[in-house]
């Protein structure tokens, strides 16, 4: 409806057959069924309000998603997800020429992996992979974000000052589970067969203690509440010289509570060259993943090595505990409610653009990031004579 209503709808359904190679037909091939749907309804409700409403439905299924050369169709992982994601905008021009735009969205993720039979034990052996998948999981994420965002007239003092700032909110949540079954590590030409007629025996075995769950809950679990408040200035000093400059302060509830980000960026033309010098830096803070937040109630590993192992643990048991360790440090371990960093990334930039004929343009540029307190996990084998070892996150 012309200045009125606008709608559009987009579907897509995808299905996809990739053969492998090293693997022979008709047990080579991955399996893909994607369904998208893409739906935006806009409303102008006059020459200054504009509404946007969207929905994005989409759901897909990899069937035998890592089989390769060592890994064939019975050993290997289907892997499914769905999700639905709802929000809208508003867009508001006040007559003093101030821009206030909301964005709020809600997203629901789902994802789920399993093996292709009933839960055996896995093997690996030279030759590849054996038995079941190892991993069974299933995991449910919610996310609900509200964006403001306030932009002000153009300003005059020394030069022109472009300003806005707003406020993040961000709300994330999930809950899931993680089951492991044994995985058997064989010699050279020991196969899953001749393991279960007890004709060889495992070189080495990873067994898995626990429920995958909180207890009492029946399920892993984690959350997390972020606030965030932000400004940024375009300051055109004059027809030549740009500076940005700009700010965030964010607090996240298993993150850091007082993170503060400066950024900055310049831009300087030299008409008579037909070029401009742009360059900018600037600290960005993460997200710190719910994943680590419930890390400690994942599934405790075992590690057996027969007597025959080449490893100086043979004939040992070593149980690894999921602990934290901050730093990647041994002295003091902490726990989820401790979780008092957020990665954080440090990053510049500086490139040059030269109009060098009406349709060519030529840019050489520098771009250099420094990132830390990335969260990993960092098995942890003991000395010799303990038999209690760490999964350090």
């Amino acid at each position: 409806v012309k200045d009125k209503v606008n709608f559009s709808q987009d579907l897509s359904y995808e299905f996809r057959r990739d053969p492998i190679r090293g693997l022979t037909w008709p047990f080579n091939e991955t399996f893909v069924y994607a369904f998208d749907s893409f739906t935006n309804l806009q409303w102008i409700l006059s020459p200054k309000h504009l509404v946007n409403l969207n929905l994005n439905i989409f759901q897909s299924s990899n069937l035998f998603a890592n089989i390769n050369s060592l890994i064939p169709q019975s050993a290997s992982v289907n892997f499914r997800r769905r999700g639905a994601s709802f929000g809208f905008s508003d867009a508001y021009q006040f007559d003093s020429g101030m821009v206030l735009t909301t964005v709020v969205r809600y997203t629901n993720f789902y994802t789920a992996a399993h093996g292709q039979a009933a839960p055996s034990p896995m093997t690996i052996n030279p030759e590849g992979w054996g038995g079941n998948y190892f991993n069974t999981s299933s995991r449910n994420a919610n996310q609900l974000q509200a964006l403001p965002v306030l932009q002000l007239p153009s300003k005059s003092w020394l030069g022109h000052h472009d300003i806005r700032f707003g406020f993040d909110f961000l709300y994330r949540t999930f809950t899931g589970s993680s089951v492991s079954q044994p995985i058997n590590l064989l010699p050279e030409g020991c196969t899953l067969v001749k393991l279960q007629a007890n004709n060889c025996m495992p070189v080495e075995q990873i067994a898995f203690q626990g429920s995958g769950a909180l207890q009492g809950s029946g399920a892993l679990q984690g959350s997390d509440t972020e606030f965030s408040e932000y400004a940024e200035d375009h300051w055109t000093l004059t027809k030549s010289l740009s500076l940005t400059l700009g700010a965030r302060v964010s607090t996240q509830t298993i993150g850091l509570h007082d993170a503060f980000a400066p950024r900055a960026g310049l831009a300087y033309s030299f008409p008579s060259w037909k070029t401009v010098i742009r360059a900018g830096a600037g600290l960005i803070y993460s997200h710190v993943p719910l994943l680590a937040q419930d890390f400690a109630d994942n599934q405790t590993r075992v590690i057996a090595f027969s007597s025959g192992s080449p490893s100086p643990y043979a004939g040992r048991t070593i149980t690894l505990q999921n602990v934290y360790l901050p730093g990647g440090s041994l002295a003091n371990s902490t726990s989820p409610e401790d979780l008092a960093d957020s990665p954080r990334t440090f990053t510049w930039n500086i490139e040059s653009e030269t109009a060098i004929r009406k349709n060519i343009t030529l840019r050489v540029g520098y771009y250099e990031t420094h990132t830390g307190d990335l969260f990993l996990v960092n098995p942890i084998l003991p000395p010799i004579l303990p038999t209690t070892g760490m999964n350090g996150l």
